[in-house]
């Protein structure tokens, strides 16, 4: 963390523009990380990890779908 403030003064020294960039960059990263968690727990959920899962469940008009608690 005090790395970063350091990182950050520094880039503030030179340039306002250059710390918009360099934030820009860090927003998009963040955005990337939560895309892949959150493509890592749609994939566990709908593959059955965890207490809650989607299961499928036959009924007359065919497969619907409903949560598991198992």
């Amino acid at each position: 963390m005090i790395a970063l403030v350091a990182f950050m003064t520094a880039f503030n020294l030179r340039s306002i523009k250059s710390v918009a960039n360099f934030n820009s960059v860090i927003v998009v990263l963040q955005v990337v990380l939560i895309a892949v968690i959150l493509g890592m727990v749609i994939y566990g959920v709908f593959h059955g990890e965890g207490a809650g899962t989607l299961a499928r469940q036959a009924n007359r008009s065919g497969l619907v779908m409903r949560m598991s608690f198992r």
